[in-house]
């Protein structure tokens, strides 16, 4: 049996849930991965039991006001660790140096004919370490590789040390 599709009212009505929502949690309501989110959440409670939705007061929109309550919560903390992975070029590294980024960035003069040399070797190499090097150079963590490419920890550590001997090998010739 097939499903019927929403009316504009009911669709009018989930925005409008969705608005709400948004408002409650004093969050931007034009964004469209937080609204998607919220849609996803309130379509599956309405798919499960749609006569749930019969009344403003039902159980269906106390069940999928507080679905899209926590869907849109998941989809903020998801992108939590983005906003704040900005790295300060005049900071320490870490505690135990004085070392700034700033002081390992590459001068803006070098060796073109190196440079060159350099990322046609990169080039040759098999794709998944071009990746794990690309992404190293980029100043990305293991972790953040292995979240990237959806490796599982044996793949990106197999990968590290195989361009660990590689890189290894390129600097003794």
């Amino acid at each position: 049996m097939r499903k019927r599709d929403l009316s504009r009212r009911e669709r009018e009505i989930i925005q409008e849930t969705i608005r709400r929502v948004c408002r409650a949690m004093e969050i931007r309501e034009d964004d469209p991965d937080l609204f998607q989110a919220a849609w996803t959440a309130i379509l599956s409670v309405y798919r499960e039991d749609p006569q749930g939705f019969a009344g403003s007061h039902s159980r269906g929109w106390r069940r999928a006001y507080r679905l899209a309550w926590d869907a849109i919560s998941q989809e903020q903390k998801a992108r939590w660790p983005l906003l704040f992975q900005t790295r300060s070029l005049d900071k320490p590294l870490c505690r135990d140096t004085e070392t700034t980024l700033l002081q390992l960035l590459h001068s803006p003069c070098g060796s073109f004919e190196n440079s060159v040399g350099f990322h046609d070797f990169l080039e040759r190499l098999p794709p998944d370490l071009q990746r794990a090097a690309r992404g190293l150079m980029e100043g990305d963590t293991l972790a953040q590789l292995r979240g990237c490419y959806h490796w599982d920890w044996d793949h990106t550590y197999r990968t590290f040390n195989q361009l660990r001997a590689e890189m290894e090998h390129y600097v003794r010739l």
